[in-house]
């Protein structure tokens, strides 16, 4: 059997949902239903790093040594990166088609095929491709891959389902086996995911989690540099041993410029974690921007807003500004008045929800 190759992706900045430090809730017993959560001086800093994490904030630039890691805000230095896991599949189209070519049957369903991964474990391939030269693919194109136990060498052990639909697609296959791209640039894709059951089990770490859910990855390239990038959906629903995260009607876009390294990012949705006890919405006003590896730089806002506490005005909220990449600013107003406190401290103190001194 034939063992597929991975692909080196530029921008893997993704719908990623992992354990935060404090901020409470999700413990054992009788599941209860989650409301909006009130904002305050005491989880504000959790309830940021969790939206953060939630919504995306992580590039990885990557190079020949292996991914780059870059923003990441996590209480348990574990992150996993949903839109990594996605892209790194996405050429399994390829190996559907090569083990399916001979046939010269084009536009019909094509019956389960067991796969090797890479390194151990199988994946079991089915779908629909209705160009068989493989030059490009057809909206309506399909994929379907049940993972069992499969590692393909990316430090990820993959069990469960990931369905994948061509919603529009501009460009030309790269089917040269030594390529790390599906596409030759210029190029444009969209495709439909949905997640059913899906395990993810990191190798050096043990950590795990579990999605289920849709998500609309695009991308689009004129040179291979120069990348746009995005990811939407209605529900996404990602398990851990700390938390049960869900992501509705999120949207979380960004760019990437490889020749510097520079990227932008901007997200928006609700969130319902179990960790943090409730649910916020989130909404990036004005797009956070770093380069290479650091923290995101000057300029970025987010506005998170929560419940509406008793005898509040307005919603509690907190306001996340980028001071530099190393500090944040939050602006807290847990009665929705306009009166705010403010904490300054560091990125990477976040989940922890006790401020660093990080003079501005």
């Amino acid at each position: 059997m034939m063992k597929y190759k991975g692909i080196t992706v530029g921008l893997l900045f993704a719908a990623v949902l992992s354990a935060c430090g404090g901020g409470g809730g999700g413990g054992g017993g009788v599941s209860v239903a989650l409301q909006p959560l009130a904002i305050d001086a005491s989880n504000a800093m959790q309830v940021t790093a969790a939206v953060l994490d939630a919504s995306a904030f992580v590039v990885d630039v990557g190079d020949t040594g292996g991914p780059i890691t870059g923003v990441v805000v996590v209480g348990d230095n574990t992150q996993f990166d949903l839109e990594k896991v996605i892209r790194t599949r996405l050429d399994l189209f390829s190996v559907l088609h090569e083990q399916t070519a001979t046939t010269l049957i084009t536009g019909v369903v094509i019956p389960p095929t067991k796969e090797n991964c890479s390194v151990s474990g199988t994946v079991t391939l089915s779908g629909e491709i209705a160009d068989m030269t493989l030059t490009t693919l057809t909206p309506g194109d399909t994929l379907n891959a049940v993972f069992n136990k499969c590692d393909d060498g990316d430090g990820l052990v993959l069990n469960g389902t990931m369905a994948l639909v061509v919603v529009s697609s501009t460009g030309t296959i790269d089917l040269d086996p030594n390529s790390g791209s599906l596409f030759i640039p210029p190029y444009n894709y969209t495709f439909d995911a949905t997640l059913t059951n899906l395990a993810i089990k990191e190798t050096v770490s043990g950590s795990t989690f579990t999605a289920n859910g849709d998500v609309t990855l695009q991308e689009d390239s004129n040179d291979g540099v120069f990348i746009n990038s995005g990811l939407s959906g209605t529900s996404l629903k990602v398990k851990t041993p700390d938390t049960t995260d869900t992501l509705t009607n999120y949207q979380i876009l960004s760019t990437l410029d490889q020749g510097n390294l520079a990227y932008t990012m901007d997200g928006k949705g609700t969130l319902s974690s179990t960790q943090l006890g409730g649910i916020v919405d989130f909404l990036t006003t004005t797009p956070f921007t770093g380069v290479g590896t650091g923290y995101p730089d000057t300029g970025g806002q987010m506005d998170i807003t929560g419940a509406t506490v008793v005898g509040g005005t307005g919603p509690s909220n907190v306001t996340v500004f980028a001071v530099n990449s190393t500090c944040v600013r939050l602006l807290v107003d847990p009665n929705g008045d306009g009166v705010t406190s403010d904490i300054v401290t560091t990125w990477e103190s976040l989940p922890t929800g006790i401020p660093v001194d990080c003079p501005i």
